[in-house]
């Protein structure tokens, strides 16, 4: 990830692309919303579903 910020997007801006990731990638058990800027968010619901990632899956917070 070479900007965790997106070069600090307006939020007009994510929630562009936002709108058109719940569009190709979104569904019942997943859903983008935009918030402010850079700062989005990913809701999974998967009671009942297998996840869509592996127990293996790691996240790592952005470095300045």
């Amino acid at each position: 990830m070479k900007s965790f910020t997106a070069g600090h997007i307006s939020s007009a801006e994510g929630a562009e692309l936002l709108k058109t990731a719940q569009e190709h990638l979104g569904g019942p058990a997943i859903q983008f919303c935009p918030g402010v800027s850079y700062r989005n968010l990913l809701l999974y619901r998967g009671t009942g579903r297998p996840a869509p990632f592996s127990p293996d899956t790691r996240t790592t917070p952005p470095t300045t």
